[in-house]
């Protein structure tokens, strides 16, 4: 079972709700806990051992749209943003709303087939990753996986 906490108001909200997740691991010992918060927060709840994952809020570029466009627009707007990040499988901008939430937005392209063929064995990284395979791959739990 996996189980999404979200607060992204403030560090305090993200302290206080904390040992939600210990009481999480407490009464379901099997489940994974992620959490949402805004970037600036995020090493909180990554210092539990009961939380798996932290996350921000990513939301996709529709097809047909280019980021270079909707970074274009958020200029236009006055919003201050990341511009065009290329992060090899897709491209990303980032803006920061007035609270402080990050968000993403995402194209779909190039894709995770960008390498080659998917494998469901092998682990892909980015290029500027692949000098730090060993010490990721270290880290990573296996992942039960079925072929179909």
């Amino acid at each position: 079972m996996r189980i999404l906490i979200v607060k992204t108001s403030s560090m305090g909200d993200v302290v206080h709700a904390l040992p939600l997740a210990v009481d999480i691991a407490h009464a379901l010992p099997a489940a994974q806990v992620d959490w949402l918060c805004e970037e600036a927060f995020a090493a909180i709840p990554a210092m539990s051992r009961h939380v798996t994952g932290v996350h921000h809020v990513a939301l996709r570029v529709p097809a047909g749209q280019t980021m270079q466009a909707w970074v274009a627009r958020l200029d236009s707007l006055g919003y201050r943003n990341s511009g065009v990040v290329d992060r090899h499988y897709f491209v990303s901008g980032y803006v920061r709303e007035p609270n402080h939430i990050l968000f993403e937005l995402a194209t779909d392209g190039p894709g995770f087939d960008v390498d080659g063929p998917l494998d469901g064995e092998k682990l892909s990284l980015p290029p500027f990753l692949e000098p730090r395979r060993a010490a990721i791959e270290a880290r990573l739990k296996p992942l039960a996986t079925a072929r179909v």
